[in-house]
């Protein structure tokens, strides 16, 4: 079985891991979208951001994104 590994953040700690990414800026001026519905993800609403050809992507909160987040992982993962 192939070891994974999952990286995760605290929400305290979430500010600055997004101004080291640099795209807190974006995030704070509302022009970071959700990969899966296309809007605006607030601060509050990022339910996980993750690396897509050479760019910082985000979903949001939305149950329906989070069920496509773990869709498109699942096929990233297996290429179904």
């Amino acid at each position: 079985m192939e070891k994974e590994t999952l990286k995760t953040l605290h929400e305290q700690d979430l500010e600055q891991y997004l101004e080291k990414l640099g795209v807190l800026s974006s995030v704070n001026n509302g022009s970071v979208k959700c990969k899966f519905c296309g809007d605006k993800v607030r601060l509050d609403g990022i339910h996980a951001l993750f690396p897509e050809s050479g760019e910082v992507k985000f979903a949001c909160d939305k149950p329906a994104c989070i069920k496509s987040l773990n869709e498109y992982l699942r096929q990233k993962k297996y290429g179904e």
